[in-house]
């Protein structure tokens, strides 16, 4: 074909995987983060029946070794359509038709999907061992947790009374009165004044976890009403020392993996509160599930307004 039909058919293809990619996610919820299918299956198949509508019979095998048999549509031949046409059915068929029920009895026999943990992770330390691209690990904080085609997190069955949705502190009403169920009565006269916070101990908190349990942790703390916190990308160790892995039949000893660590500090909200709701979330039973770690704090200063304390981590009114 000649060069204005390639233009034709690259501007076509354009539009066609452009188009294509967001179908495929979200129309036929296929998970292709790389848009395999959108750029190999429909432009492929879009170069397929391009030969039947360009070709100008400048190439091809022709009958007698005639060459220049190959004429599309736009040159007179629709024959030529026909074919690849035929041709795409028969790619389709055997590509598509074959590998699904490949892939089936696979999943059948032996099992496809990964829990929900690797898909985030991905696949290079469960499966190789080691981390492909190391410095590419970048922090999860726009994934779509709330879509219904996510991959749901297993409840945790060693604590069966946590609940996400019911998560979230009591109206202050009942938290009073609570307290004063649970304390003995005092002369009001020389009870502590509820505005005075200059004793108020003030608790830091990190906890260094997976980085697919971030979302779901941010979550669980805006829930208990702690909406402050600092987030830094770490590497950790991961893998028991001395333990040896192979990479391409190479053995290599893993020390570091990527971690997230995440600090808080608290003064309103209870310590034991974050720490048992963090558990909550970053459980799963297995190594690697995270530590948290608790510190007093001497004191805390708002730089805006000199506030100190208690006061300096209140937001504004």
């Amino acid at each position: 074909m000649n060069a204005f039909s390639a233009m034709i058919i690259g501007f076509v293809a354009a539009i066609l995987v452009c188009n294509a990619v967001p179908f495929v996610e979200n129309r036929l919820k296929l998970d292709d983060p790389v848009g395999a299918i959108s750029v190999h299956c429909v432009n492929g198949l879009w170069g397929v029946i391009s030969v039947g509508l360009f070709s100008d019979g400048t190439y091809g095998d022709g009958l007698n070794g005639v060459a220049g048999n190959v004429r599309g549509l736009f040159y007179g031949d629709p024959s030529q359509l026909m074919a690849q046409l035929v041709a795409v059915a028969v790619l389709f068929v055997w590509g598509f038709g074959l590998s699904y029920l490949f892939f089936r009895v696979l999943d059948k026999v032996w099992g496809l999907r990964v829990p929900p943990d690797q898909e985030l992770d991905g696949l290079d330390i469960p499966e190789m061992g080691v981390l492909a691209y190391p410095d590419s690990q970048i922090l999860r904080t726009e994934l779509d947790y709330g879509s219904e085609d996510n991959a749901p997190i297993p409840q945790l069955a060693r604590f069966p009374e946590f609940d996400m949705k019911k998560l979230t502190m009591p109206p202050m009403q009942e938290r009073a009165a609570s307290v004063g169920r649970a304390v003995p009565v005092v002369d009001v006269s020389s009870a502590p004044d509820p505005n005075d916070h200059s004793h108020a101990k003030l608790t830091k908190i990190d906890i260094v976890m997976k980085q697919s349990r971030f979302e779901a942790l941010k979550e669980a703390m805006n829930r208990i009403e702690v909406t402050g916190m600092t987030v830094t990308q770490v590497l950790g160790c991961g893998i028991q020392k001395g333990r040896t892995e192979y990479y391409r039949g190479v053995a290599t000893e893993i020390n570091l993996l990527p971690k997230v660590q995440v600090e808080i500090v608290v003064a309103k909200v209870q310590v034991d509160l974050v720490v048992k709701t963090a558990r909550e979330v970053l459980y799963t039973g297995h190594i690697g599930d995270g530590k948290i770690f608790v510190y007093d704090v001497e004191n805390v200063v708002k730089v805006r307004t000199g506030e100190q304390g208690y006061d300096a981590m209140q937001g504004e009114e």
